[in-house]
């Protein structure tokens, strides 16, 4: 573990300014989301919410020119020293990995906390459970099941085209893997989880809200009840994501390997 934990100084030496920009943003987000005073609640929340995706999905892009920047590196000898220290080829993708993965977390809480402040504008009467899940079970969620495989195949892309020398001809194949194997990988692992994991239960705060927008009568304050999100099985996502993020971080490592022979 000390190896690890030298590798993960090290990313944050080169890596704190992408790091701090990307956090950063947040003030400018916060920004944009405050000038959208649209009438209405419903426009109004519907354009907020959608800042928050744009603003999510734009800092998963920058993760991965970040952990991407492996490549140039590469390229420039600059691991010349780290490919031959006695290092297990996995724990130099892990220590990158790990790195994104707890910016892009700090990100997401950081989007998390200004939903919970655009539902409270809109009215809504949050308990516990509710805040808990906006500002950091949902973030977690989102980091764990889009942005953690996301960046793991970058990484292993990047290992994979500099550890092979490829031909034009070659990136068709790479293509190829790119699209099929993970969509498939996933697609097939979920429909197997489903059946045999529960459903992430949303907190009644936030189901209630979303009813009252709609003009569903309120069953009451105490009654306890909850509502499971359709058709989307959040155990079976997370663990399927875990696997398959575990299978691309030993794969790259062996081609860290491969780039040490």
């Amino acid at each position: 573990m000390k190896g690890l934990r030298t590798l993960l100084w090290k990313e944050y030496r080169s890596s704190r300014g992408w790091a701090l920009g990307l956090i950063g943003s947040l003030g400018l987000w916060t920004w944009i989301v405050m000038m959208i005073n649209n009438e209405g609640i419903e426009d109004r929340l519907a354009l907020r919410s959608l800042v928050i995706s744009v603003a999510f999905a734009i800092g998963v892009i920058v993760l991965s020119f970040m952990v991407g920047r492996l490549h140039a590196e590469i390229r420039r000898d600059e691991h010349r020293v780290l490919l031959l220290a006695p290092i297990p080829g996995y724990l130099h993708v892990l220590a990158r990995l790990v790195f994104a993965l707890v910016v892009g977390l700090v990100y997401a809480i950081g989007l998390g906390i200004l939903v919970w402040w655009i539902f409270l504008q809109a009215g809504a009467h949050l308990d516990a459970a509710s805040i808990v899940q906006l500002v950091a079970a949902f973030p977690a969620f989102g980091v764990v099941t889009l942005l953690m495989p996301t960046l793991a195949w970058v990484l292993l892309l990047v290992l994979f085209t500099s550890a092979y020398r490829l031909s034009r001809l070659s990136w068709i194949a790479v293509i190829m893997i790119c699209v099929g194997t993970p969509v498939s990988l996933i697609y097939r692992g979920l429909m197997g989880l489903e059946h045999h994991l529960p459903g992430w239960v949303v907190a009644p705060g936030i189901t209630g809200f979303f009813d009252r927008l709609a003009g569903v009568p309120s069953q009451g304050e105490g009654s306890g009840w909850m509502m499971v999100v359709p058709g989307i099985v959040h155990y079976g996502d997370i663990l399927g994501m875990l696997i398959l993020t575990g299978l691309i971080v030993f794969l790259a490592g062996r081609l860290w390997e491969e780039m040490e022979g």
